[in-house]
């Protein structure tokens, strides 16, 4: 019976998709306003997020245990400036897998394996971040909470591993379809409806389940003291990328309430959450905005393509990418835009990343994002995907820069570069040490503050940034003044 039901979800997702991809061929994405062009004049800025990317040194992802995946996710999160500050023992904190389905949807209907499957969290980084809370947060409570596509909640946790067998200091694994009241039962005291604020939902109400402005949240979810987004690093055929927002965006939507009918967790079939570009960004924006996270950490050690599934991919080898990266944020949307970047996708043509910019809850800017780690361009690899793709990147190559001069005087660096249209920031290191500030702009005329500094020679290295973090080093001896 397991069996039968799962060729015939199989078959329905996958004619879902087929339609959705010939809508997004008719449609394409139509590109978001465009964000602020680089100001002419020098300006010196302390990054408005920044995003830690590790890798590990195995050759293949299969390879990575347990024991490295707690030294990369702690070393992401601390890269990215850490959970202190975020979480207070006591708290409750939730914690927002992606297990969209428990088995392999690659035209092969076989549970997938637990670890590095590239379609779903690991659940060894869940434990591992687990650990992490428990370190701030001893005698709080610590939730998994999870809301999948195919199946059921409990099925795909007892299949990939979230269980407390295998991932210990969980108090509670939460079904959403099972913890937030009956079908469409409105106000469920397990429910929190949510009206955002005139000129900030995009959504139209029209084409809600309830035709009225309110969303409906988990009430466990919404009044989280912390709520940390564990995405994977997997594109999608209709959004382009799917990854810490959308995790939430549509993975944490109750699907008793945004399902087609009471046995089935899908929410894009019939008028549940319309699917189409246009409108699945618009959701994603204000679902995300109902309740954005507090931070985000994303599996990266495997990554897939033909996403979200895998689906157009001959087997499931064929889908994953062998990536071996963690990375996290405080800013689930300065993520996804490295993530994207990562995937040769340009996060400026993610439509709902730009929204939340543009709105305040994110910064989808790369030029003010700080990459604290491996650069992007060292591990980046186009993630194809069969059901359309039309945010890709194709410009690949650094900027081209020269130094016209270069001085220390006073205690501030003077530098003057020629480069390139496209540069878009310049992050300079002093032996060896990065500075705090980064350059969006006047790259000709420099003017930085180095503090105490000694007399005599310094070594300078200057980064050069394009928009997708295309990267031209150069480095120069500077003889300070006594």
């Amino acid at each position: 019976m397991k069996e039968t039901g799962r060729w015939k979800m199989r078959f329905t997702i996958v004619v879902c998709l087929l339609m959705a991809a010939a809508v997004v061929y008719r449609m394409r994405i139509v590109a978001p306003p465009q964000l602020l062009a680089a100001p002419t004049v020098s300006e010196a800025i302390e990054p408005d997020a920044v995003v830690g990317v590790v890798r590990s040194e195995r050759e293949t992802a299969v390879e990575i245990e347990l024991d490295e995946i707690r030294a990369l996710v702690r070393e992401a999160v601390e890269r990215a400036g850490g959970l202190a500050g975020l979480i207070d023992n006591g708290d409750t904190v939730v914690l927002k897998p992606n297990l969209i389905t428990d088995y392999d949807m690659t035209y092969q209907s076989r549970d997938l394996p637990q670890d590095v499957n590239g379609m779903t969290t690991d659940w060894r980084v869940t434990q591992a971040v687990v650990e992490l809370v428990r370190e701030l947060n001893p005698n709080g409570q610590v939730v998994v909470l999870e809301g999948v596509a195919n199946g059921t909640t409990s099925g795909n946790m007892e299949t990939l591993g979230y269980v407390p067998d295998q991932i210990s200091g969980v108090d509670d694994f939460v079904h959403l379809e099972d913890r937030s009241g009956g079908w469409r039962e409105w106000d469920s005291p397990l429910l929190v409806a949510v009206t955002l604020p005139d000129g900030v939902g995009l959504y139209p109400d029209r084409l809600k389940v309830n035709r009225a402005p309110e969303f409906y949240l988990n009430r466990l979810y919404y009044e989280a003291d912390v709520v940390i987004s564990l995405p994977v690093l997997k594109n999608h055929s209709l959004s382009g990328i799917t990854g810490a927002v959308k995790n939430v965006g549509i993975g944490a939507t109750p699907t008793n309430i945004y399902g087609p009918n009471p046995n089935d967790n899908h929410r894009f079939i019939d008028d549940t959450i319309d699917h189409r570009p246009v409108h699945l960004h618009q959701w994603i924006h204000d679902y995300y905005v109902c309740r954005p996270v507090d931070f985000a950490i994303m599996d990266g050690l495997q990554g897939s393509l033909n996403g979200p599934v895998g689906q157009g991919s001959t087997n499931l080898a064929a889908a994953q990418q062998n990536m071996r990266l963690i990375l996290a944020s405080r800013d689930a949307v300065a993520l996804d835009t490295i993530a994207s970047l990562i995937m040769q996708y340009d996060p400026a043509r993610i439509p709902h990343l730009v929204t939340l910019h543009n709105d305040g809850f994110g910064c989808v800017d790369p030029s003010r994002v700080r990459v604290e780690g491996i650069e992007p361009s060292e591990v980046r690899k186009r993630f194809s995907s069969r059901f359309g793709g039309t945010a890709f990147y194709r410009d690949l190559s650094a900027p081209g820069v020269t130094i016209e001069s270069c001085a220390i005087e006073g205690g501030v660096l003077l530098l003057s570069l020629t480069a390139d249209e496209d540069i878009a920031k310049v992050e300079i290191s002093i032996d060896g040490v990065r500075l705090d500030r980064m350059v969006v702009g006047g790259f000709d005329d420099i003017r930085l503050p180095l503090g105490a500094r000694g007399a005599g020679n310094h070594a300078v290295t200057i980064h050069v940034y394009d928009k997708y973090l295309n990267l031209a080093v150069k480095q120069i001896e500077v003889e300070a003044a006594s």
